[in-house]
């Protein structure tokens, strides 16, 4: 097992402070991307989470941070919430300040968006892209009917802004753990440590208007696209609509129905995370499912997540 990770802090050319970690001297570099939900400390509370990074620092130097905005970083005023552009610098300023010259870039959930216009922007730095959870757009229109309709996003924001940092909202990005009153309890106090509700509402009100769809006929990196079967938003086709946009990109269906990758089967998600970035499956995967802390569905997980890949 890792020991606790080192936090420390990169300054951006405007002076703000992105605090991040690095776990690991594999030969290359991954850098793991939340978004807005994000704390470098407070997410290895998780002991499921730990796991996940010590697996992932095994094959890897394995690279996380608080976007500006959340959790250790320098905090923003609720009306300046940078564009996916100006997120995506905060990357590069990590790069910089490890030494890294490109890295495999994973995004989950809004992280994705950020990932993905890095891996657009910035092709020589980008190693590979690996989205779990996310979409191109959040509302729907007239040209793309997988979002979600205005009146719907507006009540979601309002949603967050009252129940964000309570297990009321937990349940909501875990549904496969709301019977288990410490993931439950931990990703309440998770929520509280990356922002306010009011700041973490007016993030998410300003990330629904913002698309990425216009960057994905820029993205020529290797991609892997993880989306959970029975997800609600985004959905598992907003999911296969990635994959379909982006050139060469593989699909991968997860099974389960929760936001947070690291709270429903994540011995799979790092399982295709580590085959897609270095070829090798891992032999023990079933192995370390049967002894997970969700043994009692061991035999549905094993059952439901042999993937289904397109090309």
């Amino acid at each position: 097992m890792t020991g606790e990770p080192e936090t420390t802090y990169a300054t951006g050319g405007d002076g703000s402070q992105i605090a991040y970690q690095v776990v690991g001297d594999g030969p290359l570099d991954l850098v793991f991307l939340t978004g807005s939900l994000s704390h470098v400390d407070v997410r290895w509370e998780h002991p499921p989470s730990a796991r996940a990074r010590d697996r992932m620092a095994s094959f890897s130097r394995f690279i996380c941070f608080d976007r500006r905005g959340v959790g250790a970083s320098d905090r923003l005023p609720d009306d300046a919430t940078p564009t996916w552009e100006e997120w995506s610098d905060d990357l590069g300023v990590v790069l910089d300040a490890i030494g890294s010259e490109s890295a495999a870039i994973c995004g989950t959930a809004d992280g994705g968006q950020m990932a993905l216009t890095f891996a657009a922007t910035h092709p020589e730095r980008t190693r590979a892209l690996i989205l779990c959870n996310t979409e191109a757009q959040a509302l729907t229109s007239d040209d793309y009917p997988l979002g979600i309709a205005k009146e719907t996003a507006e009540t979601i924001v309002e949603f967050r802004k009252a129940t964000w940092g309570t297990e009321h909202y937990a349940m909501v990005l875990a549904p496969s753990a709301a019977d288990d009153p410490v993931t439950m309890a931990w990703l309440a106090r998770y929520m509280r440590a990356t922002a306010t509700p009011r700041n973490s509402a007016a993030q998410l009100k300003a990330e629904f208007q913002k698309g990425v769809r216009s960057v994905l006929p820029a993205v020529y990196v290797p991609t892997l696209v993880l989306h959970r079967r029975d997800l609600a938003f985004p959905s598992l086709a907003a999911g296969r609509y990635l994959a379909d946009h982006i050139a060469g990109a593989r699909f991968v269906e997860l099974p389960g129905t929760d936001t947070s990758w690291q709270t429903e089967y994540p011995d799979l998600f790092v399982q295709a995370v580590e085959e897609f970035l270095t070829g090798v499956r891992p032999p023990t995967l079933e192995d370390r499912i049967a002894h997970s802390s969700w043994p009692h569905r061991t035999s549905r997980c094993l059952a439901s997540a042999r993937q289904r890949v397109t090309a």
